[in-house]
């Protein structure tokens, strides 16, 4: 097959074989499901249907949820399924994938990205962007730290001038699900 492009006022012809074109169409078929998956997503975010608990606001910067909905698409597409009935299916997968902490979100930003890993109040992991971080991690405890210590410790931190408060977040998976008790009378 050839295809024609124009170079420096000339059209020039482009020889591609079948293979190249395969690839070629299969990156098209990515891309555009991607497209087809964002606007779908906040179409969904917008109306409030599911658990919209997807970024809405970045969607297009999460490569790897990105990857993990097409592959989740491409196992489940059928052609006798209309494609946006397909498209919920693969929306609300990922939105119980994101529920059950099965999906790691990626802040995409030029500054460094430090994540601190606490399990069970117990530091397990620490993970930074930039291998020339030093981290440091203060932890103040009630039962050993009393008042003056934790203002103490503040007061340090905020008086180092190579130091800057910098924003966070905060990620608790599985807070705010409701847990059935039974009550007995």
């Amino acid at each position: 097959m050839l295809i024609h492009r124009m170079y420096k006022g000339q059209t020039i012809e482009i020889a591609l074989k079948h293979a190249e074109l395969e690839k070629a169409h299969a990156i098209c078929q990515k891309m555009d499901f991607e497209l087809d998956f964002v606007n779908r997503y906040k179409e969904r975010y917008a109306d409030g249907t599911g658990l919209c608990n997807l970024p809405a606001h970045n969607m297009e910067e999460q490569k790897e949820l990105l990857e993990q909905a097409y592959s989740y698409y491409q196992d489940i597409q059928d052609c006798n399924v209309a494609f946006n009935d397909t498209m919920d299916a693969v929306i609300d997968k990922m939105e119980q994938q994101m529920k059950m902490g099965g999906i790691a979100l990626v802040k995409q930003s030029k500054h460094t990205h430090i994540v601190v890993i606490i399990h069970d109040g117990i530091i397990s992991a620490a993970y930074s962007s930039n291998r020339d971080v030093e981290l440091e991690i203060v932890e103040l405890y009630k039962n050993y730290a009393d008042t003056e210590q934790c203002d103490a410790v503040y007061e340090v931190y905020s008086r180092d001038t190579s130091l800057t408060p910098c924003e966070y977040s905060l990620t608790v998976p599985g807070y705010g699900e409701s847990i059935d008790l039974e009550v007995q009378e």
